[in-house]
């Protein structure tokens, strides 16, 4: 996969704002094909973590480090042993994100779970991507402490040669140990009364959507569902 580059801004939402919200995101924008596989509802996302073991990259998080990046297998729920998975390095310079990407198999998962880099590497025949993750994982004796899993609507614009996406993120859910194949939502809940919008672009956000913020009192946040997950864990 290529690097992805894009602006995002996430927002913090009440419960409450949501239904209107929706309504109105869905009469400026078209909704994203993969909201079907929850009845038009939105899909599950699951993110597996990678940080070292006192949580170095939370950290860096937490301390507002301008520049820093995460480590993350990412799939989509209900998963079976033929679903396919992203390996991601996710890099962070203020608004802007960067992602490197690669497609992995869940017997590759399996083996990158397990730190077995060099099968790992051979079975993926040496993808730069896959060597710079290992890479970063060893430089942070990164284990993996967490799997989030939570539900997404997401809307895009009408016309496919603008890239403008919003989604609304809810229902988060921690898992303490990786379980790839769990069903949907497996975890404890976190964040029960909120959810997340983020606007990602490539380029000047529309003007209409500068008045959505200002008619629901949005204001942009560093928002990580990670931090807030291993947040939870306080309280649990």
């Amino acid at each position: 996969m290529d690097p992805i580059s894009r602006r995002e801004v996430k927002y913090a939402l009440s419960a409450r704002a949501l239904p209107t919200l929706r309504r109105e995101l869905a009469a400026r924008l078209g909704s994203d094909p993969h909201n079907d596989v929850l009845e038009g509802r939105g899909y599950w996302i699951r993110s597996i973590y990678f940080d070292s073991p006192r949580l170095q990259l939370l950290d860096e998080k937490l301390a507002g480090v301008g520049r820093r990046f995460k480590l993350r297998l990412r799939s989509y729920p209900p998963l079976e042993a033929a679903s396919p998975w992203i390996l991601e390095i996710k890099h962070r310079e203020g608004p802007w994100v960067r992602k490197e990407r690669c497609s992995l198999s869940l017997a590759e998962v399996q083996l990158l779970l397990r730190g077995q880099h060099v099968p790992f590497l051979e079975a993926l025949e040496g993808a730069e991507v896959a060597r710079r993750f290992v890479a970063q994982r060893a430089r942070l004796r990164a284990v993996v402490p967490h799997q989030i899993d939570y539900r997404r609507q997401a809307f895009v614009h009408p016309n496919p040669q603008v890239y403008l996406r919003a989604t609304i993120d809810e229902g988060l859910r921690l898992l303490r140990r990786a379980d790839p194949l769990a069903p949907p939502g497996a975890g404890t809940p976190f964040a029960p009364r909120s959810a997340i919008l983020e606007i990602k672009t490539s380029g000047p956000p529309p003007s209409w959507l500068g008045q959505l913020v200002d008619r629901y009192r949005l204001d942009p946040r560093s928002i990580s569902k990670y931090v807030h997950g291993v947040s939870s864990l306080a309280s649990l």
